[in-house]
């Protein structure tokens, strides 16, 4: 009886101890993923600048038309084939975006005290040679007023939070993830699960007074929910995100044992349950006396314990070299068979960007044909909706020196009247410098990036090459190349790619793609390290997530 006293306690211990271990673990996860939600929010906020420089003319077009201020000239009077791509554009911009024109401080002010809380970008047109190409297709409305006047007023273009906050990573340990200042919430991930807090300068206060976030568990609407709050800069204000876990998930997700360890101390037990006679025997009394029976229960318990101690060899042995093995196999050949993928298709559009290149054209490739051919003409932008080789294709772009696009054929909507910068893309960058590309077994050069298209805000993979013109050194080729992002795995399966610091490219739940680092979602493993940092093939387990 006190043997099974003692058993209970130590049992009770080691529960108690893993409890407060899982719940430093929740919490050490918690702060990580809204960390991550924060620099997503920064990087996004860095998309949208660079996306309003290059189409925030369109925009302020847009908002022109829909105003009044400008009329589009008649039919006879513009290029048809220019206004057509004009058009394209300007019907493929983002819908939720609202432009509005600066007159002064106070037209900013009252958009500040709007409900929803806007991001402001701002552009002003500082090319005279912009106006003068748009004046060919447009006209003023207003007498005394040319195109040039209006185009050089100060625009702002306004994001509405909740559609900024849209495609951020979201993983499933929060019920719910909110923005807030000291005045108010400005967004909800699901707005359902929670009510309006009703003072968030507190917990802007308390989140400020302690370096890294701070935990706590508060009872909102009369239910339990643990908290954890993160203060972020962004935009150039003082924010905090707040994940919040309701406390039966919480309890769950911190009070449950491990399976294994539940089947270890269950075989422990039936173990010391069959041995009770045995053990009988060797913590007899020196005065009880041993009677007929005791030698029949010894031998039913030693068969008994001898049964279950094979039983356990068996099932040990099967987990470990049977089921092991046949994983270790499934794993490689679908591995095999994801990389077999992605490689025949990064090699056919090396193999199509080779072509271009060089200007080979050959009848086994048309598209190749049709872009060289485009690109030896005067048309600097041609549009193809049928743009595939074999997998549907969004852009082939011709950059200069400056990262400046010159020639573009593509799949959506493009136009050549406003310059598109991409100097900042690093498949620009690395291609730029030869040290920092890929060289190709055929001598050609190419860099791959994951990327979020600026003209069409959908992810994307782009490949650069070195060209041999001076003028237009890199061409780029981008798609949505289905082996990474339409992938069919079995439902147990999840694949990743990443980059030397863990940055995860691509994921098969897209959500992650350029949100996530894998390196620390699997706590830094150092094996996973090592494999990484020596480029070597290995194969661990590792806690992910």
């Amino acid at each position: 009886m006190l043997l099974s006293s003692h058993f209970c306690l130590c049992i009770l211990l080691i529960s108690l101890f893993i409890s407060k271990k899982k719940e430093a673990q929740l919490q050490q996860k918690g702060f990580r993923i809204l960390n991550e939600y924060g620099s997503n929010m920064l990087d996004k906020h860095k998309y949208f600048e660079t996306h309003f420089r290059n189409y925030g003319f369109f925009y302020s077009i847009k908002y022109l038309i829909e105003s009044g201020s400008i009329v589009k000239k008649n039919s006879n009077e513009i290029n048809a084939d220019k206004a057509l791509k004009l058009e394209n554009v300007l019907k493929g911009l983002q819908s939720y975006v609202n432009t509005i024109e600066i007159k002064n401080d106070s037209s900013r002010a009252n958009n500040e005290t709007k409900k929803d809380l806007l991001l402001s970008f701002r552009f002003k047109n500082n090319d005279p040679e912009l106006a003068s190409e748009f004046e060919k297709f447009y006209r003023s409305n207003t007498k005394d007023t040319t195109i040039a006047l209006i185009l050089n007023k100060d625009f702002s273009y306004e994001v509405p939070i909740s559609d900024f906050m849209q495609n951020l990573k979201f993983d499933e340990l929060f019920e719910n993830i909110i923005l807030f200042d000291t005045s108010k919430v400005y967004y909800n991930t699901k707005p359902g699960n929670l009510a309006d807090i009703n003072n968030p300068r507190a917990l802007c206060d308390s989140a400020a007074k302690q370096q890294g976030g701070v935990y706590e568990k508060l009872n909102i609407s009369g239910q339990d929910k643990h908290v954890m709050i993160l203060p972020v800069d962004f935009a150039d204000k003082k924010f905090c995100i707040a994940g919040f876990i309701p406390d039966v998930d919480y309890q769950n997700k911190t009070r449950t044992i491990n399976k294994q360890l539940l089947m270890f101390i269950a075989t422990v037990l039936m173990l010391v349950f069959a041995s009770m006679p045995i053990l009988k025997i060797f913590f007899i009394d020196d005065r009880e006396r041993l009677k007929a029976r005791d030698a029949t229960n010894n031998a039913i318990s030693m068969l008994f314990g001898i049964g279950l101690f094979l039983l356990l060899i068996i099932a040990f042995s099967k987990k470990q070299f049977v089921d092991t093995t046949i994983q270790h196999r499934r794993i490689h050949a679908i591995s095999d068979s994801l990389c077999a993928n992605v490689m025949r298709d990064i090699d056919s559009i090396k193999t199509l960007g080779k072509a271009i290149v060089n200007a080979e054209k050959s009848a086994d490739s048309k598209l190749a044909n049709k872009v060289i051919s485009a690109f030896e003409s005067n048309v600097a932008f041609t549009q193809d909706s049928n743009l595939s080789s074999p997998f549907p294709l969004n852009e082939i772009i011709l950059m200069d020196k400056e990262g400046i696009v010159k020639k573009a054929y593509t799949s959506t909507p493009f136009s050549d009247i406003v310059k598109v910068d991409l100097k900042e893309r690093q498949y620009f960058i690395n291609i730029e410098n030869v040290n920092n590309s890929w060289p190709n077994s055929d001598g050609l050069n190419f860099y791959i990036e994951s990327i979020k298209s600026f003209n069409t805000a959908k992810y994307e993979t782009a490949i650069s090459f070195r060209t041999t013109n001076p003028e237009m050194p890199v061409l780029a080729i981008t798609s949505k190349i289905p082996s990474l992002y339409s992938q069919v795995l079995p439902n147990d399966i999840e694949f990743v790619v990443i980059n030397k610091t863990g940055r995860v490219l691509y994921h098969s739940i897209q959500e992650k793609n350029l949100h996530e680092n894998f390196v620390l979602e699997c706590e830094s493993d150092l094996r996973l390290i090592n494999a990484i940092r020596l480029n070597a093939e290995d194969e661990t387990i590792v806690k992910y997530n």
